[in-house]
């Protein structure tokens, strides 16, 4: 904090974070009292004229007197808010626009009314974190736009003190952070009303990610007699940070254990491609055996994704995105996601994973068993 108040470089700092409440928010006192004080003393010293406190706030803030005070006093300090407003896919496009004028639109009036002054102060932090783009059977970019769109157009939102995401260090893809910054310029700076993007929500590449439906539209090649079958598992997608899913919430997947004779190989053909336009296909790989003792330890998981009809996309981006090992509490927990950048040569291609690192070696220890599933494949932003 001392460096964004005295450093000529900052105009202040953002606290992190708040939610509703008056003397106790759930089990834990609020200090609201406290922190409205503090903040207005020092808001009001002519030492840091000039400068913010911007606190980061959660949902219905209006619905208590003590957090309504707390917020009311920055505005009057003339100190923007951070409102946070992280909303994770939905199935469907009319399920997304329902979910998203609800938590936007639809409640506007009810801070302007408790907190006069409020959307011209306040700064909407959409969400990029793993845990809001937990469906594979949608396409992120257009959830991300969608809800920039909203701001951009909703007579609610007219003079609104200006959008966000977070954050680009948690985030597991630096296309959305690039597509993000481009929403910004189309809607923001431009003043533009019209779709930037022209994808549909729903990608139509794959089918069946979770092997939800068993093997349906995938071709499986096992090596020997039951290495490769469909299993599920209770809390496993809450490790892979999928919000709508809880511990108790059993997610399938795909089980290999891999053999010493040959690799398993599943594929499936990828549909409506664009010749010459680049897309990403993206698994995540854990390790079953740690699965099942409670804990996925990062260990690494030998796998081998290639595109049959694609061109691989040999910049910068490299095929591995990363282990969860050492990852944070926004992160997966010990998932290793993998990915492949290629550029379309026709209509279709064939997406071929299997559990040797390459058809010649194996790469990891005979016998480990592997399970595959959040597979991802769509239209990727070209730098």
């Amino acid at each position: 904090p001392k460096t964004g108040m005295d450093r000529p470089t900052y105009q202040g700092v953002s606290l992190d974070e708040f939610t509703a409440g008056n003397d106790r928010i759930m089990w834990t006192k609020s200090y609201y009292d406290e922190w409205t004080e503090t903040c207005a003393k020092i808001l009001e010293d002519p030492k840091y004229a000039g400068r913010f406190i911007m606190p980061a706030h959660g949902y219905n803030m209006y619905d208590f007197e003590k957090s309504t005070a707390f917020l009311r006093m920055f505005i009057d300090h003339g100190s923007p808010l951070i409102e946070e407003w992280y909303l994770f896919e939905r199935d469907t496009e009319e399920q997304a626009w329902v979910y998203i004028n609800e938590s936007g639109a639809a409640i506007e009036h009810r801070w302007k009314k408790e907190i006069p002054g409020y959307t011209e102060m306040a700064i909407k932090l959409i969400s990029y974190l793993q845990r809001e783009m937990w469906n594979p059977g949608v396409n992120f970019k257009v959830h991300l736009e969608i809800q920039v769109e909203h701001f951009a157009t909703r007579p609610e939102f007219f003079g609104l003190g200006g959008i966000a995401a977070y954050s680009s260090y948690n985030c597991n893809n630096e296309e959305y952070v690039r597509w993000f910054s481009e929403l910004c310029r189309h809607y923001g700076l431009e003043g533009n009303t019209e779709r930037l993007g022209t994808d549909p929500y729903e990608p139509d590449q794959i089918s069946n990610p979770d092997f939800i439906d068993g093997t349906k539209n995938w071709t499986l090649q096992p090596a020997e007699k039951d290495s490769m079958i469909v299993k599920s598992h209770k809390g496993y997608a809450t490790m892979q940070e999928r919000e709508p899913f809880r511990p108790w919430t059993a997610i399938s997947f795909l089980w290999t254990r891999r053999s010493a004779e040959k690799p398993n190989v599943f594929s499936q053909e990828i549909r409506n491609l664009e010749a010459g336009r680049l897309y990403i296909a993206r698994v995540w790989i854990g390790d079953y055996t740690d699965l099942k003792a409670g804990k996925l330890k990062g260990k690494k998981c030998a796998v081998n994704i290639r595109v049959d009809g694609g061109d691989v996309w040999d910049d910068w981006y490299r095929t591995r995105a990363y282990r969860g090992k050492k990852s944070n509490m926004f992160t997966a927990r010990g998932c290793q996601v993998q990915q492949i950048i290629f550029r379309a040569k026709g209509p279709t291609a064939t997406l071929v994973i299997s559990d040797w690192e390459s058809d010649a070696e194996p790469g990891g220890a005979i016998g480990q068993e592997l399970i595959f599933n959040n597979i991802d494949v769509h239209p990727f932003l070209e730098p």
